[in-house]
């Protein structure tokens, strides 16, 4: 231990004769109770179990010879990008994997008309992409799985089915098959346990059943989006007339579903949706999908989006998740991902604190709404201005830092876990601090808002291929017992479990400085490291 942290210096007794005196409660301050209860996790290396394995029945799969052996030889599953997942009343857990999508432009039967790119050579011919949704129990067995690949007469020979284009879910168009979104991505369980999935190629939001066997509702129309006149999916920053649609969106990446009263309506069951990759806006839909709400807008200032009204209430021009995730916290309020932007913006469900129309709940307007909290993660990862030798400026140019989150179990949500893609890393916030310092009546203005970096208490992972390690690392969630997943897209294309193992005083640390801030010092440890640190939650 380093000799500073046994010295007690005399400077440090009069603070302390203060509090007892009770001229000063440290309560009053937003300050981190250090590492105390803030939990470390290490990685389960042997979760998921192994894949099943499935019979080759496409006649189409020996062209060329490319069934493993001869007719009937078996090819285990391959998951291709894993690009969400949640959890079931059970702990069960269900991801979204892309393995069997790629295509396009599928026919009327749902097959794609391309080859699927999801999978890599040799997986399109040695083995069967892994259904679109996959359920596992507890202990990493695949209990459930839909909806049935379709064979399909190019590699990898099995692929999702997908609905024709303008279908609305209905039996009229929706494939028996149960087509899923085009680019699926997100899948949450509600407290009803019924499982909603998304799409990024697409403009629609589903949900099924607990088994997947049912679709009990659909929010928008299969490939088209709310992007006027052609209604093309894509990004709609530059265009004034898309963003407002109360029956189209625009490549949504998730959804949740409020438990609790409407703060409005007073119903339950709100459909929560952020409005994405080629749109820019929250919006609100009642649990029988009829429009409520929205907001949102287009950041104009990239390199400080904090800065203005306007874009403290708007989310990252560019196409790619802006926003990228929603969560509801216990305390009421909404933790909305501005991925690029690297912050997180913190709603009440029913902004009230909006510019624009004063009746903003109006057709034709799109409020740009002010967040009641901005937390920063980490400033020059994505689109924003970092300091690098005291001149701001962008550092990293990546897709950003702010991706997904959740909150330990709790009662008071005492921290939450922040997937940070743009640096691999999962970080833990102290979720009290990281709301410190700030009001409605002085918002933020700087990259660096409130308590940062004080209230990341300590982060893990880095790039790599190995258990522990994350490669594009995207979508995060913690079961009832604490166990902490993720879910890697792109080239890393799995789902990964970490258990509790201790707190972070227990954590050997060593020193992460951020690109865009080398002054800064953050705590950072390996998932791997089964030994302890020092006991004092300071670096080694």
């Amino acid at each position: 231990m380093n000799k500073k942290w046994r010295v007690v210096y005399l400077g440090s007794l009069v603070p302390a004769l203060v509090i007892a005196m009770g001229l000063w409660s440290p309560r009053k301050e937003a300050v981190a109770d250090g590492s105390k209860n803030a939990p470390r996790f290490k990685v389960d290396p042997f979760w998921p179990k192994p894949l099943p394995s499935d019979v080759e029945t496409n006649p189409a799969a020996a062209t060329d010879g490319f069934r493993t052996s001869g007719p009937g030889a078996t090819k285990p599953w391959v998951t291709g990008e894993v690009a969400g997942h949640g959890f079931d009343s059970k702990d069960h857990v269900f991801i979204v994997t892309r393995g069997p999508q790629g295509s396009t432009n599928p026919n009327a039967q749902g097959q794609p008309t391309t080859a699927p790119t999801n999978l890599v050579s040799p997986e399109t011919v040695i083995a069967h992409p892994s259904p679109s949704v996959v359920e596992f129990d507890s202990s990493g067995n695949v209990v459930n799985s839909w909806p049935p690949n379709l064979p399909s007469a190019l590699p990898p020979w099995w692929t999702a089915p997908i609905d024709p284009v303008g279908c609305d879910g209905s039996p009229r168009c929706h494939l028996p098959q149960r087509g899923v979104p085009q680019g699926i991505h997100g899948l949450y369980v509600d407290y009803q346990d019924n499982v909603w999935i998304a799409g990024n190629g697409d403009g629609i939001v589903q949900k099924y059943s607990h088994d997947g066997s049912t679709l009990l509702l659909q929010i928008g129309l299969r490939g088209i989006c709310d992007n006027p006149p052609a209604n093309t999916c894509g990004n709609s920053g530059g265009n004034a007339a898309a963003n407002n649609s109360r029956t189209l969106l625009n490549e949504p990446p998730n959804v949740r579903v409020d438990p609790n009263p409407d703060p409005v309506t007073g119903e339950t069951g709100s459909i929560y949706i952020p409005d994405g990759y080629g749109n820019h806006r929250v919006v609100v839909f009642n649990r029988n999908g009829k429009w409520l709400r929205h907001w949102g807008g287009v950041v104009a200032n990239s390199a400080n989006p904090n800065a203005t009204a306007h874009d403290r209430g708007s989310f990252a021009a560019g196409d790619g998740g802006h926003p990228h995730c929603l969560v509801i916290g216990k305390n009421g309020f909404l933790y909305v991902c501005d991925r690029a932007s690297d912050r997180i913006l913190v709603y009440e469900k029913a902004p009230t604190n909006c510019i624009g129309n004063p009746s903003v709940w109006v057709a034709g307007n799109t409020p740009v709404c002010q967040p009641v909290r901005i937390i920063t993660v980490i400033p020059g990862t994505g689109v924003t201005a970092g300091k690098s030798d005291g001149v701001s400026k962008n550092v990293l140019g990546t897709a950003g830092s702010a991706w997904d989150l959740d909150f330990s179990t709790d009662r008071d949500q005492s921290f939450f876990f922040e997937s940070d893609g743009g640096n691999e890393t999962v970080w833990t916030f102290d979720h009290s601090l990281a709301l410190a310092n700030q009001s409605t009546a002085t918002p933020c203005t700087t990259m660096e808002c409130g308590t940062w970096p004080r209230s990341i208490l300590a982060g893990f992972g880095r790039s790599g291929h190995m258990a522990g390690d994350f490669v594009f690392l995207h979508s995060i969630g913690l079961d009832s017992k604490g166990n902490l997943f993720t879910g890697e897209t792109i080239n890393g294309r799995r789902i990964q479990k970490f258990v509790p193992a201790g707190d972070l005083r227990d954590a050997k640390t060593t020193a992460f400085r951020p690109s865009g801030y080398p002054d800064v010092t953050l705590r950072h440890y390996d998932p791997r490291d089964q030994g302890g640190g020092n006991g004092d939650g300071q670096d080694d």
